[in-house]
């Protein structure tokens, strides 16, 4: 069969993600692509502009007064980390030794140079992708630019120098995978469930674990007798649990926590920064969101160098470039 067969497609978009299709497909490299870019746009365009406000420079304007829209990632973006990959190679000393593969025939399992090397993973992953390199190839040369931080930090930055505050990382990014546990209040936990690309494992409520008391409670002096409703639901809590067992959970309020683990990647992270650190974003989630951020510059400081909210990405990006 041609690849050049023709076929239907049927697909169903949340506006984000109509909004991220038109934008893609408008900057690809097939005529095609900006072709149904355009038929994406013109459909929507007539019954819900407000939703893909993303998609067309004039169209930004008209919903964001004095505000310009920036279109490099989507021109320059994956030009960019060609170029950046194929002078990697090039340049760049392979390390000697070879990372852990599995090999079945046509299969490889990449277990690379231990999972939890993030930056090598990503750095490995975006040669890989950009070039015709075997894995492990790719692998040795992100093994040597790792070694040394100072090459690690200036590949990434070189990668996503095109980015802007409204836009996502690369898709390389999604290799580093990141597991945490949170303990959070109902109301977080209302918040951080809406990220549904990840995986959520939660416990159920547990009273021990106590209360969240939001500063605008105790900074008018109520906390005490939030901490007394609470006390009460909690106790009307154990007394219904051996009967109704998960519903007693009705009787608890949005204070109190519950223990949950988040399995997510590098990729999803910087979404979940750049929207939960904005200084709009719910006082709790925010403070989780840092917490995160904080604790994967620790283990892969040269992939997360442009975590934090979008409020505040201009001024990361001018720290993080010397602009």
């Amino acid at each position: 069969l041609s690849l050049a067969t023709m076929t239907q497609l049927g697909c169903s978009y949340t506006g984000q993600a109509l909004e991220l299709a038109i934008r893609e497909n408008k900057y690809g490299e097939l005529e095609e692509q900006k072709e149904f870019a355009r038929a994406l746009y013109e459909e929507t365009i007539k019954k819900a502009p407000s939703l893909i406000q993303l998609s067309d420079p004039e169209l930004f304007k008209k919903f964001n007064k004095g505000k310009e829209l920036n279109d490099d990632n989507f021109k320059f973006t994956r030009k960019n980390l060609e170029e950046l990959v194929k002078k990697t190679i090039e340049e760049v000393k392979e390390y000697p030794r070879n990372p852990i593969v599995y090999s079945e025939e046509n299969v490889k399992l990449v277990l690379g140079y231990g999972m939890l090397d993030f930056d090598t993973n990503i750095i490995a992953a975006t040669i890989h992708s950009n070039s015709l390199l075997e894995i492990e190839r790719a692998y040795r040369i992100a093994k040597t630019l790792r070694e040394y931080l100072f090459p690690a930090e200036e590949f990434i930055r070189e990668a996503l120098k095109s980015i802007c505050e409204h836009d996502k990382v690369p898709r390389e990014f999604e290799v580093a995978g990141l597991i945490y546990e949170i303990v959070l209040s109902a109301s977080a936990f209302a918040q951080l469930k809406r990220h549904r690309m990840n995986t959520l494992l939660s416990q159920n409520y547990n009273p021990e674990l106590g209360i969240v008391v939001p500063p605008n409670i105790a900074a008018i002096g109520a906390d005490k007798e939030l901490g007394k409703v609470c006390k009460i639901s909690s106790d009307l809590y154990y007394e219904f649990l051996p009967k109704y067992g998960k519903a007693a959970e009705y009787c608890l309020t949005n204070a109190h926590k519950r223990r949950v683990i988040l399995a997510t990647n590098m990729r999803q992270l910087y979404h979940i920064s750049r929207t939960r650190e904005n200084e709009h974003a719910q006082w709790e989630i925010r403070g989780i969101a840092n917490k995160m951020s904080k604790l994967a510059k620790i283990v892969a400081p040269a992939s997360s160098q442009l975590l934090g909210g979008k409020h505040e990405f201009y001024e990361i990006r001018k720290k993080v470039y010397n602009e």
